[in-house]
């Protein structure tokens, strides 16, 4: 154990240097976090999505509405068959 110390000791008093070296090349894989707090978060922004997917579908629908002219229609009674007591 006293030799491990003694080289710990020389080699953080000794200078360091570095030199140039190539590019590193390779593949790097990073795990998926598995927690169940990334899932929540991931659940979480999934739920506001579809909000988000549905009130733009909303509000789609009502330009389109507006736009056609459907609020301005005229409602008039059916004639015929139908009969009042």
């Amino acid at each position: 154990m006293p030799s491990e110390v003694s080289r710990v000791t020389q080699s953080a008093q000794a200078p360091l240097t570095a030199r140039r070296a190539g590019p590193l090349k390779g593949r790097v894989r990073v795990p998926g976090d598995k927690s169940i707090s990334h899932r929540a978060l991931i659940f979480g922004a999934l739920g506001y999505l579809i909000i988000g997917i549905f009130a733009v579908s909303w509000i789609v629908s009502i330009l389109l509405y507006r736009l056609n002219g459907y609020d301005r229609l005229e409602l008039k009674p059916a004639q015929g068959g139908a009969t009042q007591p």
